[in-house]
């Protein structure tokens, strides 16, 4: 069989980029080695009959502010995808029974970091001042293809705009810790601890060097926008963007797990599946997986002479320890 490009896992990138492609016109043929696309978005009746939770991620606002929902919200409307958002995004809870909660009202927040310490509020005013500043830059860097013209303006545009004074306050925010993000602006340990969650989020641990960039854009936008929650669970996306997929023509299949990704040259031309099935790409391959899996099995599978991956200095991709985000149950 032979398609203009095979999509390799069907996380939401995945079938975000068999959505783009087919629209445009391109046959398309995601592959999935699970039994069910979605990859860490699943949602499924845990407790109780008609309770659904989401079992892995919950809060969608980075797709709700994409220029691909933007462009297919409507659609996506039409395959079930609804949003409900709660006023009251995020809270921590300690030990002591107390907690720490925020609020899309400004001043209740103000007034939640008060009750333990004044120079909480302030500090969290002093850190939305910098959020204005610098967020306008770090989104639309966030949203821009790498490398690209659109990435080139922006970074001019951040020149520009926030002159070299600027932009040195920018990498030294971007390069703290969660520790010294916490340190920097809030007093209390709840404080802290509020900004230090945000990277485990993205299992970045408190001392970790770049972690602050995530918990600095989090806080305030969720602050501002509230979490957005899927109607009925988060695998309801899912079967959107699925639904989308086929209305343009595209093709998933699932339980087909792709072993090797054969090469001609320096260009990739087949998926070999654990069937032995061969599929022919006549324009691209994308894989939407770990660089582990890419290059460590389906692509060496069918280079068996090329060495094993050694242990290097300096930046590696590798999985770190998993964290846990609680939330509260849909009833749908």
């Amino acid at each position: 069989m032979t398609y203009d490009v095979l999509i390799v896992g069907a996380g939401h990138n995945g079938l975000i980029a068999g959505v783009r492609l087919a629209k445009a016109g391109w046959s398309v043929l995601i592959l999935e080695k699970e039994p069910r696309p979605g990859g860490a978005v699943l949602s499924e009746e845990l407790t109780l009959p008609g309770f659904v939770h989401d079992v892995f991620s919950t809060n969608q606002n980075l797709l709700l502010g994409s220029p691909f929902y933007a462009e297919h919200a409507s659609a996506l409307a039409k395959h079930g995808l609804k949003y409900a958002v709660g006023g009251k995004p995020y809270a921590n809870a300690f030990p002591d029974g107390t907690a720490l909660g925020v609020d899309q009202d400004l001043e209740r927040t103000l007034a939640s970091l008060r009750e333990r310490d004044p120079a909480d509020a302030d500090g969290w005013l002093r850190l939305q001042e910098l959020y204005d500043l610098f967020s306008p830059t770090l989104f639309s860097l966030y949203t821009a293809p790498v490398p690209s013209a659109a990435m080139t303006s922006a970074l001019a545009k951040a020149a520009r705009r926030l002159r070299p004074r600027g932009l040195t306050r920018l990498a030294q925010l971007l390069a703290s810790s969660t520790r010294e993000l916490g340190d920097a602006f809030f007093t209390t340990p709840a404080a802290k601890a509020m900004v230090a969650c945000w990277g485990m989020h993205l299992d970045f641990g408190p001392d970790v060097a770049g972690g602050a960039m995530f918990p600095f854009l989090e806080i305030f936008t969720d602050q501002r926008q509230g979490m957005s929650i899927v109607e009925g669970g988060a695998s309801r996306m899912v079967e959107a963007l699925v639904g989308l997929l086929k209305q343009y023509g595209g093709e998933l299949r699932v339980g087909a797990e792709v072993r090797q990704i054969t090469t001609s040259g320096d260009t990739a031309r087949q998926v070999v599946l654990a069937d032995g099935e061969r599929i022919t790409a006549r324009r691209a391959i994308i894989a939407n997986t770990t660089p582990t899996a890419l290059f460590g099995r389906c692509h060496r599978a069918a280079h068996p002479g090329l060495p094993r991956p050694q242990p290097a200095r300096g930046p590696q991709s590798r999985p770190r320890r998993s964290s846990t985000l609680l939330t509260a149950v849909q009833a749908r």
